[in-house]
């Protein structure tokens, strides 16, 4: 929402004669989004939103899978070594870790590419 459609709602709101209702404020928005370049931008944003829920929610289901399924089938993974250690515990001394740092790194990695792509990057300061 920009400046100037803020400020529009905001004067149709606190008008002196009484105030809108939460149907009438969001009739106001609906036709101030609807018009042209507005419904574009919202579909993009929508886009936008779709990439960003979609990778959170891979990440967290692998965020998932390393923190407590690996832990939940620690004794089933004492059988598979890793690097001379059982896997059950290299994961939970250092594999998990990795993971998380993997995690956050192709997280930073994809939004910043996906901010670039939507245009909503965050400028240098």
């Amino acid at each position: 929402m920009n400046i100037v459609t803020t400020s529009i709602l905001h004067a149709a709101i606190l008008s002196g004669r009484g105030q809108l209702s939460k149907l009438q404020a969001g009739r106001v928005m609906n036709s101030l989004f609807l018009t042209g370049k507005k419904m574009q931008l919202k579909d993009k944003h929508r886009q936008y939103w779709q990439h960003n829920l979609r990778l959170t929610g891979v990440l967290l289901a692998i965020w998932f899978v390393v923190t407590f399924v690996v832990g939940w089938f620690a004794r089933d993974l004492q059988s598979i070594t890793f690097l001379g250690f059982p896997l059950s515990f290299y994961m939970s001394a250092q594999g998990a870790l990795l993971v998380y740092v993997i995690l956050v790194g192709y997280y930073a990695y994809r939004m910043d590419k996906l901010d670039r792509e939507y245009g909503v990057q965050e400028r240098d300061q």
